[in-house]
């Protein structure tokens, strides 16, 4: 059974789900929506491979969100 997590930076979040379990993956697809729509950025782990990535992937070992930076 595989299970993934995500990490939501400053809101010290924290939620795994499974393939296994639609319910799970359902949940961490919406909170990661949720936060790329507030501009937020998106880290996705699969094995040793970790990118910047714009769309939900189950298969991931863990996507972390990050929110955005703001220069002055």
């Amino acid at each position: 059974m595989r299970m993934g997590e995500l990490k939501v930076f400053l809101e010290n979040k924290k939620v795994k789900w499974s393939e296994s379990d639609p319910s799970s993956v359902e949940e961490a697809k919406k909170i990661f929506q949720e936060k790329l729509k507030q501009g937020w950025l998106a880290y996705k782990r699969k094995k040793h491979l970790r990118k910047v990535t714009t769309e939900f992937d189950p298969e991931a070992d863990e996507i972390t969100l990050a929110p955005p930076v703001a220069g002055g």
